[in-house]
């Protein structure tokens, strides 16, 4: 039987020749659409795992942000009775009679001094920079000095704007970083859009700390111009950052928002001390909550709540952007495995077939 895989032929001086066999051409013929085929799967394989990455770095950074945004919220809480309580004693008011005004438990509980070191004492991040660790042992000497003698109050708010601000500081660069990742990665536009809403709503809540807290200091008539400045200031920045954010909310931030828009203490805090303490810093008066301290007290324990509200919005917004990343993130890894499958699966089908169809030509070629 001749031959049939590589056979000689007679060339025109008596020489043999080679010509391919069957089995080469059949080869040949699935080779090349193969090759073409297994370039683009392998191309887009690459390109899924590459997104892949990039979508769990994008989750685990707004993860993180979200921490820091509960250690901000954290540090707020720690100030409020260290606050109150040194502003208190500057007033000739004891803790329990600041307690009973306020509303708030000065002395167990979380709103005391034990409980503002336990805030300190909490999260990571405040011993996560050189900075931050410096500001928590300056709080740490703080409220300790607090528990038995008097501390200057302008320094204690020093002393907690400082600590505030460099959390921000903390929060604004790994956000840059963040925002940094998602513009080499060419994230989608879902992404894009849950990362303005974050940078937007930090924004608020970092302006409506101070909007909340001035509006209290108006209405009780501390801080005199400076404050009626800086609350003007806060208000306006929390009103452009709400603005901007409304309409682009997530789904978790968004319920969030709406909640805190019905809620009664933000409603009523709205309108018996934010809204009354613009006018009065806008078009001056005296202030209402100068002689009425229970009035006072509570307008306190609603800044309190309702700066939580808003942080409970920063948390919710930074959830959405991880959840966002992390379909993206499956999304891809599903793409990579089908791609994987199917460059595998048209390997296993092109090899196949080409000895079953060698096997089909060669046999009655070969008889």
């Amino acid at each position: 039987m001749e031959n049939i895989g590589a056979n000689p032929i007679q060339g025109p001086a008596g020489r043999q020749g080679w010509r391919p066999g069957v089995r080469l051409i059949l080869a040949l013929v699935a080779l090349v659409p193969l090759l073409g085929i297994g370039l683009l799967t392998g191309m887009s394989a690459a390109s899924a795992w590459t997104n892949r990455q990039d979508a769990r770095a994008v989750a685990a950074d707004a993860d993180l942000l979200r921490v820091i945004a509960i250690a901000r919220l954290d540090e707020t809480n720690a100030a409020v009775p260290v606050i109150l309580i040194s502003g208190g004693a500057a007033a000739g008011m004891s803790v329990p009679v600041l307690s009973k005004l306020s509303g708030l438990n000065l002395t167990t509980g979380p709103f005391s001094l034990p409980g503002s070191l336990a805030d300190i004492n909490s999260s990571p991040v405040f011993t996560s920079t050189p900075t931050l660790r410096a500001d928590t042992r300056q709080y740490r000497k703080l409220i300790t000095t607090l528990e038995t003698s008097t501390v200057s109050y302008p320094y204690v708010l020093h002393l907690s704007d400082s600590f505030g601000v460099d959390v921000d500081h903390l929060w604004l660069t790994d956000f840059a970083n963040l925002q940094e990742q998602v513009h080499s990665w060419k994230a989608p536009g879902e992404i894009e859009t849950h990362l303005a809403s974050l940078r937007q709503t930090y924004g608020a809540y970092e302006a409506g700390i101070y909007a909340d807290r001035d509006s209290v200091n108006a209405m009780v008539g501390i801080g005199g111009s400076q404050n009626n400045v800086t609350l003007i200031e806060s208000y306006g920045q929390y009103a452009a950052a709400a603005s901007q954010f409304v309409t682009a909310l997530g789904p978790l931030a968004h319920r969030v928002w709406s909640s805190m828009q019905s809620s009664p203490n933000h409603v009523r805090f709205v309108r018996t001390v934010e809204l009354p303490a613009l006018n009065l810093a806008e078009h001056g008066g005296t202030p209402p909550f100068l002689s009425d301290l229970p009035a006072a007290g509570v307008a306190a324990r609603e800044a309190v709540i309702d700066v939580t509200d808003i942080s409970n919005l920063v948390q919710a917004a930074a959830s959405d952007l991880r959840n966002e990343a992390t379909v993206q993130a499956a999304d891809a890894r599903n793409q990579f495995t089908f791609d994987v499958v199917f460059l595998a699966a048209l390997i296993v089908i092109s090899v196949g077939g080409v000895v079953l169809a060698s096997r089909i030509l060669t046999r009655p070629l070969g008889k």
